[in-house]
């Protein structure tokens, strides 16, 4: 058997789209970025410290997303579903290097608070969401995930994130901000992308340098 199978969903018309389904997705403007979102979507997801990108850096970031913005909203534009996807894995993909690059206070790399974090990401696995895969990294976190019921991906973000901050600051003596507001989101399409994502989330920490990494999982 094909090894991406081990990842096949239960069959629903709504469990992998694409962008051109408007149909069946909803599209809302979050703090900074664009997110699309649909009933019985797979999606990829990083969030992050509040200190992990530098200010220059984000400008940069912000730069690109506006050309990419501008780009895609030409008048005219006949891109494919395709290569706008193409476009924002692009971005995406800087975005992550960044991260891997190790920026900021990375306090996520202190074994209790990966814990804490590890722990609320899985705490409610298979009641309110399904959990493909998961990592911790130093300075972010990236999860691949599929709502269950009524439960919507921005409410478990809220959840992971809420519970996790007051408690590792608490943990550190620390007060302010824990996590970046804004975070990443991708639909995955179908279930080639699915076992390719759950793959690469698993195996960023070894990417990174991180061969014994042990803040991280992913359904069998």
């Amino acid at each position: 058997m094909d090894e991406m199978l081990r990842y096949h969903l239960p069959e629903s018309p709504a469990a992998f789209l694409t962008k051109d389904d408007f149909a069946r997705i909803q599209k809302r403007r979050g703090a900074h970025l664009p997110h699309w979102t649909a009933n019985a979507a797979v999606y990829h997801v990083i969030f992050r410290l509040h200190d992990s990108i530098p200010q220059t850096i984000l400008a940069e970031l912000a730069a690109e997303r506006e050309r990419l913005r501008h780009k895609l909203s030409q008048p005219g534009n006949r891109l494919t579903a395709h290569e706008r996807r193409i476009l924002g894995l692009q971005y995406s993909e800087m975005v992550d290097r960044y991260l891997d690059a190790g920026h900021g206070s990375c306090r996520l790399k202190d074994a209790r608070i990966a814990d804490l974090v590890a722990n609320a990401l899985t705490f409610f696995e298979g009641s309110r969401y399904t959990l493909f895969a998961w990592c911790v990294m130093p300075n972010h976190v990236h999860v691949v995930v599929q709502p269950i019921g009524n439960h919507t991906l921005p409410d478990i973000l809220h959840s992971w994130k809420s519970y996790s901050s007051k408690l590792a600051n608490r943990m550190l003596g620390a007060t302010g901000k824990f996590w970046r507001e804004e975070y990443f989101d991708r639909i995955l399409r179908d279930d080639e992308e699915l076992g390719r994502t759950i793959e690469y989330v698993f195996e960023n920490p070894g990417k990174v340098g991180f061969s014994s990494w042990r803040w991280r999982g992913k359904k069998e």
